[in-house]
């Protein structure tokens, strides 16, 4: 099964949170782009979109409020692996 097949299957509660992760993630890739971070994870720049494509197709795109909350939650994670990397 490929990963578009495999978002197919999720439930729309499922398919919002896989969104808002990946607009966060997104948002994380164009931050480093630009020279406002460095590390960080890799980013599927193109697995992120077509999660984002099939939340658009059945309408469970995330809130503003839940990409920020999702943003926060992942500077967060980031700062504890930095940390953790540099003791």
């Amino acid at each position: 099964m490929n990963g578009q097949a495999a978002l197919s299957l999720l439930g729309d509660g499922e398919l919002r949170r896989v969104a808002t992760s990946a607009r966060a993630l997104l948002l994380l890739h164009a931050a480093r782009e630009y020279g406002f971070v460095r590390g960080g994870p890799s980013i599927d720049v193109d697995r992120c979109e077509d999660c984002l494509a099939l939340a658009g197709e059945r309408d469970v795109l995330p809130t503003g409020d839940e990409v920020d909350a999702a943003v926060a939650e992942l500077i967060v994670g980031l700062n504890a692996e930095f940390a953790r990397a540099a003791s």
